[in-house]
């Protein structure tokens, strides 16, 4: 079956000289975001399509059944697989490069981390972004690389100055410097 999957990417033509992102959605479809494009592969089908995102995309998450979350290097897009078309998200907020899109698994809020704009989290019943960067919250940097939860919801940060741990429910930030002793929970 791997080899099916690796055959027909191969037929793939030219899918960009940077991937920095591949996922494999819930309809058997594998979405590659590379230098302004999105790709998909249908497993079922074997059919290829491509879309102009106008940006590089640096990751790709699910949103919901029909659409996708797409972070860039100039913003979060959320793109339509049905209508086929993306569409920057639409906040009080200029928000800019994404490293890191995190669906919580009550599917309630989605964090978005980014380049230099610390934390932004969506809520998705109200449709309301919240921005948390260094000076109003005490995260560490407001560049964040990778968000991981822990068992209990909440989670960790990697940052270029060291790991932040987000209490959800305390709404505060605890930080770990490469100069402390790391020993997490």
């Amino acid at each position: 079956n791997r080899e099916k999957v690796i055959k027909g990417l191969k037929r793939i033509s030219k899918p960009g000289l940077s991937i920095r992102s591949i996922y494999r959605d819930n309809e058997r479809h594998i979405w590659i975001g590379g230098f302004y494009r999105l790709k998909s592969y249908s497993l079922t089908t074997k059919e290829v399509c491509e879309y102009n995102i106008g940006y590089p995309i640096t990751c790709i998450t699910q949103k919901d059944e029909h659409s996708l979350w797409i972070g860039t290097i100039n913003g979060v897009f959320v793109f339509d697989k049905l209508k086929k078309q993306a569409i920057p998200l639409d906040t009080e907020f200029d928000i800019q490069c994404i490293n890191m899109i995190y669906n919580d698994p009550s599917g309630n809020y989605t964090y978005f981390g980014t380049y230099g704009d610390g934390l932004f989290i969506f809520e998705k019943k109200t449709g309301k972004v919240t921005r948390y960067y260094d000076e109003n919250c005490g995260l560490i940097s407001n560049n964040i690389y990778s968000i991981v939860p822990d068992r209990n919801g909440n989670l960790y940060l990697g940052t270029e100055n060291g790991l932040s741990f987000f209490d959800i429910k305390a709404n505060k930030f605890i930080n770990w410097t490469t100069c402390q002793n790391c020993a997490l929970r």
